[in-house]
């Protein structure tokens, strides 16, 4: 199945499976290889990207990975600030730009000023105003109508 990012328009949101309601396939920060998925009775599993045995590659107007990834400011900033420590190697191993420039920054500048205000700036730029560039035509409206409980922080 193919990954569609989720769009945030804002650094909160109380419930982003209720707030987001806009995905692309265009401009992409994160994860862009989809997933797999397979019947247990005849395919074996071969990594988490796919199964052994016959395959299809299914459109995006019939499924889809809705891909919620750091949609708040909150969630980025405690994805991140983990990884301040990282070695240079490594965080040269991450193939997302967003992701090396996140570390990076945490790493540069450990307190994000007053009331974070730098990590927060960056944030505003860096995740919603580049999904802002987006056409009509490279958006996808979906809109969910339940808040999930979290159970994994």
């Amino acid at each position: 199945f193919v990954n569609i990012e989720a769009t945030p328009k804002s650094l909160n949101a109380e419930c982003v499976f209720e707030e987001i309601d806009t995905f692309s396939q265009h401009l992409m920060l994160a994860y862009r290889n989809g997933k797999s998925a397979g019947r247990v009775s005849v395919a074996d599993w071969h990594g988490p990207h796919r199964f052994t045995g016959r395959y299809c590659v299914v459109p995006v107007e019939r499924a889809c990975i809705l891909h919620f990834e750091s949609c708040t400011y909150e969630q980025w900033r405690n994805k991140f600030i983990k990884h301040k420590e990282m070695g240079e190697a490594k965080k040269n191993d991450i193939p997302f730009p967003f992701y090396r420039d996140s570390v990076t920054l945490f790493q540069e500048d450990p307190s994000g000023g007053k009331n974070e205000q730098r990590w927060k700036a960056f944030y505003q730029e860096r995740k919603i105003e580049h999904f802002e560039q987006l056409h009509e035509d490279e958006k996808i409206r979906i809109r969910l109508t339940s808040c999930p409980k979290q159970m994994i922080d």
